[in-house]
């Protein structure tokens, strides 16, 4: 919780949108119980001299909410940001439609996004929706399917490593049955994230001209980019057995990024949350940039860092905003 509070308390305009108490306006006679005690954590931890500050209002009205966060036990700071972030928007939705309309045939990007804002419709949505492109096309008739998907925070996959040496740039990555020796890079998960698939066997989707379920191919696509990217590593995997991989990723902190019509989009890294440790034993801990400098945050005391530090920290999730002309 901690690392995720420090996270959201530097994308600073989310943060100046509840210190200015604007997002009262879209309360709209709701009580906003969790808009509240998030906005009384943001002023605290900007305005106020007390250091440290304990966000017990905030734990009490999540557990209220969510009981599975209720406790003490160690959880997943990407589920319990993605849970506050959706419990708040609900709070200060716009939106005069709260059920999701059926995409409409051969549906544009504009006209996908203008109807997901029908009923996601927030200061939260605002900031942090995009829309991903998701194709699938059929290997017996070759027909195309084309929808368009909303997305909060994207979670990337980390390629498999083979061989891996002693030196933290030096690891040989395999997807696609291929191997490279190279340093696994963050545009390496996001070429992974957008790679084609073939959906086969029981995956086979169906198909509306073969009128069956046939084999074919699925690709996604990144066709609109928000105002803050989310990035989400994807370390942890499994059910009834959990594992995490460690692997090495490189990130930078000034990224350029192509959507899927090959435009460049620019943005800035200002906040990560890291995991150390095991599945069962495990600490988060956060760094964050402001006024042009890194800090380092760990549950109750701070520190300023460097980028040369910062860039070597094994990061679960990424926070980049996109930088204006």
């Amino acid at each position: 919780m901690n690392c995720i509070l420090q996270c959201l308390s530097h994308t600073l305009l989310l943060k100046q949108f509840f210190v200015s108490d604007d997002y009262k306006k879209d309360l709209a006679g709701r009580k906003g119980n969790l808009s509240y005690a998030f906005k009384c954590v943001m002023t605290e931890l900007w305005i106020s001299s007390k250091d440290p500050y304990p966000p017990y209002d905030l734990k009490k009205q999540v557990g209220i909410v969510a009981p599975r966060f209720s406790g003490y036990s160690q959880q997943d700071a990407q589920e319990f940001m993605r849970f506050l972030l959706n419990e708040i928007h609900d709070e200060i939705n716009k939106a005069e439609l709260k059920k999701r309309q059926a995409p409409k045939k051969n549906e544009s990007l504009k006209e996908a996004f203008d109807r997901y804002l029908t009923w996601e419709n927030s200061k939260i949505s605002d900031l942090f929706s995009g829309m991903l492109r998701r194709e699938v096309c059929c290997s017996a008739c070759k027909s195309k399917s084309i929808v368009y998907d909303p997305f909060m925070d994207l979670a990337l996959p980390i390629p498999k490593i083979k061989n891996v040496s002693q030196s933290f740039t030096s690891y040989s990555i395999s997807y696609d049955n291929t191997t490279t020796d190279c340093a696994v890079k963050l545009n390496d998960c996001l070429q992974l994230f957008t790679h084609e698939e073939t959906l086969d066997d029981e995956e086979r989707p169906y198909c509306n001209k073969c009128k069956t379920m046939t084999k074919s191919t699925k690709q996604l696509g990144i066709e609109r980019l928000p105002s803050f990217l989310v990035i989400q590593l994807k370390r942890f995997s499994g059910y009834s057995i959990r594992s995490k991989l460690s692997t090495p990723v490189e990130f930078e902190e000034n990224w350029e990024i192509q959507d899927y019509n090959n435009n460049t989009h620019s943005y800035s890294l200002y906040g990560i949350a890291c995991h150390s440790g095991g599945i069962y034993g495990g600490h988060y801990t956060a760094y964050c940039k402001y006024d042009k400098q890194w800090r380092y945050f760990n549950d109750h005391y701070t520190m300023l860092s460097s980028w040369e530090h910062v860039k070597r920290q094994e990061a679960y999730i990424l926070f980049y905003e996109k930088n204006t002309q």
